[in-house]
């Protein structure tokens, strides 16, 4: 059938892009595509049976094997985390695999018939499914996909989407009446909210909301897309017409401007979301385009028909690296008004818009260079809200386009001047500020550039997380947390670690305090390689002390070297390394588990620091909180750096939480 499709889609002469990749593998029509966090690779489902992993990086080689089911996939979504896939189709089950293994980890019975499609809540911890009988499943997905509840459409549902708040459900499809509607339901009661909305003339293929969630979008069998007020369900404008044949699919671009969809006459078109107008040429490849998806970046879309082809978006050129389309450019040679610098509009969630991922959607305030926001950044409060071993933190707003988020805005205390050089020592942080302002990964805090007015060197601007740093957190939820929240922290921090040492960054100050936690529970690593920068840029301007701010319970022993003199002349070298970063680690690790920083029964520093330089560890903790192969883990974290045994490496402490992960998963079952 899709053969004959494809001879009789319209063909145009004038689209000559070609594709950056094209990966190979699947054996018939792909129904779904998907980025994994990070954007370096793209899963696919097929009617073969198979689920793919693609690695981009690597000229889109199949990563490890195939995921199986025992009937076409039609269904697919991946979670926020990058780290597990749920995929459905003819088989009527929902399967979660684990990104890195490819292992089954559990199978959700519930449907009646063929499942079309899956979605995810915004913060991961609902799925809702459909069939072509009409019923959407919702699940709790860490609760085993606990079913919820279910809603009977009496409609073939093609597609769900949830709303950026987690609150409401759109679903898009069609009646045996030919009624081609979408509808609107409240995720917790399961009551319909808003429709049938009707204007399309054939089948929804796609409902998508938008990032403020004001508007749906939708695609149809009628080679149109609409757009409508999701108060109301009335139609915004006219329909947007230019597809010769069905649109299958729909993504929206990061920063909610452009949308890009996919169809039968073998394109994939790029339209401005705000207007509806198409937004340059299409693009064209071989066969039906039967999905599409942006990537993490905005700079690329991935579109499959049999094969998965990524392209880079017609308006992005070079000078563009690591911003979004969309933004506007201003001047910076001068210090600022209200206006400078390259920024795109940023979509500002309300309370009750709760976003997945507040570190992630804001990535497009970053550039490729530390971005000078002084003017744009007003501090509330004349105090800080805390202070580290570096510096105060303060808590503020940055203001944009008459917008603002909240963020969290680091000074480097000053304790006097020395020997002067300000001006090579701000050149020297922000160049060590530029590296950090280009690290890209869900683990890792990102700093949207530097202000100043915050004391005699630049401040650095970070998202402000409302649940604070991993001590404060388990001081307030440990005992709520189940096995399965603290080993995805433990996970969380072992992904951090090891990207940041990929990037050959050495945190060298790893604690409690600069493991933050974001609004979906998931630990980000902040504040790495500060203690070492702040050292080299001289001792006495600023609080470079190790534990001068409460981290001494988490430092290795060889970065105290309390048994050698120090020597004004001939300091002693103890920069951290890769392996003091794993001691402290194992102590984060430890502290996850028991909910208690390390060495919690000594109140005095003193008494910690004597612990530590007699090489005695923490006490073990009862088995209840602690099993023997978690405990045996942390006391290798904790080797002698000179020792016969050496401390685990980064890919090591990365599989122990993974495998740890699947171990709680399949006792769950």
């Amino acid at each position: 059938m899709w053969k004959t499709l494809w001879n009789t889609s319209p063909k145009s002469t004038d689209l000559t892009a070609k594709p950056l990749t094209t990966m190979s593998g699947h054996e018939d029509i792909i129904w779904r595509i998907s980025y994994l966090s990070g954007g370096k690779r793209v899963v696919s489902c097929s009617a073969d049976k198979t689920v793919r992993i693609w690695d981009v990086e690597k000229k889109g080689e199949q990563e490890g094997t195939s995921m199986v089911h025992e009937s076409s996939i039609t269904a697919l979504a991946v979670t926020k985390d990058g780290k597990r896939i749920l995929s459905g189709g003819g088989d009527w089950r929902i399967t979660m695999w684990d990104v890195e293994t490819h292992e089954r980890i559990e199978e959700w019975a519930g449907h009646i018939g063929s499942i079309w499609c899956i979605a995810l809540s915004p913060d991961d911890r609902l799925a809702a499914s459909s069939d072509w009988h009409g019923e959407i499943v919702i699940r709790e997905v860490k609760k085993s996909g606990r079913i919820k509840h279910s809603i009977v459409t009496g409609k073939e549902i093609y597609s769900l989407c949830f709303s950026p708040n987690g609150e409401k459900l759109a679903c898009g499809g069609h009646a045996h009446n030919q009624d081609y509607i979408i509808q609107v339901y409240d995720v917790d009661s399961g009551k319909l909210v808003l429709g049938p909305i009707k204007g399309h003339q054939n089948k929804i293929q796609c409902v998508l909301w938008s990032l403020d969630g004001s508007q749906l979008f939708s695609a149809s069998d009628d080679r149109t897309i609409r757009c409508w007020d999701s108060k109301t369900g009335e139609p915004i404008g006219k329909p947007w017409t230019g597809h010769m044949g069905n649109v299958f699919s729909l993504s929206l671009s990061p920063d909610g401007t452009k949308l890009a969809s996919s169809s039968l006459d073998q394109t994939v078109r790029f339209w401005d979301a705000r207007s509806g107008n198409p937004i340059g040429l299409p693009l064209k490849d071989e066969g039906p385009q039967s999905a599409v998806a942006f990537s993490p970046s905005g700079e690329f879309v991935a579109c499959g028909n049999t094969n998965v082809s990524i392209w880079r978006v017609p308006w992005w050129d070079e000078s563009q690296k690591q911003l979004p389309a969309g933004g506007h450019l201003i001047e910076l040679s001068s210090p600022p008004p209200a206006q400078a610098a390259y920024f795109a509009p940023i979509p500002i969630a309300t309370p009750d818009q709760r976003s997945p991922d507040t570190a992630r959607n804001l990535n497009h305030i970053r550039s490729n260079f530390a971005h000078d926001l002084t003017g744009y950044v007003v501090r509330e409060g004349d105090e800080p809200i805390t202070s580290g071993s570096f510096g105060d933190i303060y808590r503020g707003k940055l203001r944009l386009d008459g917008k603002s988020i909240d963020v969290a805005v680091k000074a480097i205390r000053t304790y006097f001047a020395d020997d002067g050089g300000d001006a090579q020592k701000n050149k020297k942080l922000r160049r060590e500020l530029k590296t950090w302002a280009n690290l890209d990964h869900v683990n890792i805090i990102p700093l949207f550039g530097t202000t100043m007015n915050f004391g005699r060197f630049p401040a650095m601007v970070c998202p402000w997380l409302e649940n604070g740093s991993l001590t404060s957190y388990l001081e307030r939820r440990h005992d709520s947390l189940n096995p399965a929240d603290r080993v995805s922290l433990i996970s969380d921090a072992a992904a951090g670690l090891q990207y940041l040492h990929s990037q050959s960054i050495v945190h060298g100050d790893l604690s409690g305090s600069n493991v933050l936690i974001d609004g979906n529970g998931r630990a980000c690593i902040s504040d790495f390689g500060l203690s070492t920068l702040l050292t080299n840029l001289g001792g006495s301007t600023y609080a470079t002390s190790s534990h001068a701010g409460g981290t001494l319970r988490w430092t290795a022993p060889e970065l105290l070297d309390p048994q050698v003199p120090e020597d004004e002349d001939n300091p002693v070298d103890v920069s951290p390394t890769p392996q003091s970063d794993v001691y402290s680690f194992g102590r984060i690790m430890l502290q996850i588990l028991t909910g208690k920083v390390p060495y919690y029964y000594y109140t005095r520093e003193p008494q910690v620091l004597s612990a530590i330089s007699r090489g005695m560890i923490p006490k073990r903790p009862s088995r209840a909180l602690v099993t023997d192969r978690q405990w045996t883990f942390m006391e290798r974290c904790w080797m002698p750096v000179d020792g016969d045994e050496s401390r685990p490496g980064d890919e090591e402490i990365v599989q122990f939480a993974r495998q740890e992960l699947v171990e709680i998963e399949k006792t769950s079952l």
